[in-house]
């Protein structure tokens, strides 16, 4: 009786996780729209966010700027998409008001997503 997976059966394994995470990622999102000949393709990443502080000062945010892969819209490019559009939009998360007296200071958290939209490029 054999106890435990095989070595196949765990390379196997293996290979599904990393094509069920490959799936999930924007590349793999556009190649499987592309291999679906769908005309458009659109994926939305976020940019930056908007956070408060965790101490108290003037400014009571900070921007965070995101790390999006180099070149990432290119590399889309690449399995066959033209970029047609790109915009962008902020969304807010959420809202913070202090009072103190007749003063009101209001903290705004959020996001800025680009949105970017493809055609799938002439053969």
């Amino acid at each position: 009786m054999v106890w435990g997976k095989t070595e196949e059966q765990k390379r196997a394994e293996a290979a599904s996780r990393a094509q069920e995470e490959f799936a999930a990622t924007p590349l793999g999102q556009a190649t499987a729209a592309f291999e679906n000949n769908d005309r458009f393709f659109q994926i939305e990443l976020k940019l930056s966010e908007l956070v408060r502080k965790a101490v108290p000062s003037r400014r009571g945010s900070e921007i965070r700027r995101s790390e999006p892969p180099a070149d990432l819209l290119g590399k889309i490019e690449l399995i066959g998409w033209k970029l047609e559009h790109a915009g962008y939009v902020f969304v807010e998360t959420g809202s913070t008001i202090n009072t103190m007296g007749t003063i009101n200071n209001t903290t705004t958290k959020g996001e800025v997503i680009g949105v970017y939209l493809f055609r799938r490029a002439a053969d």
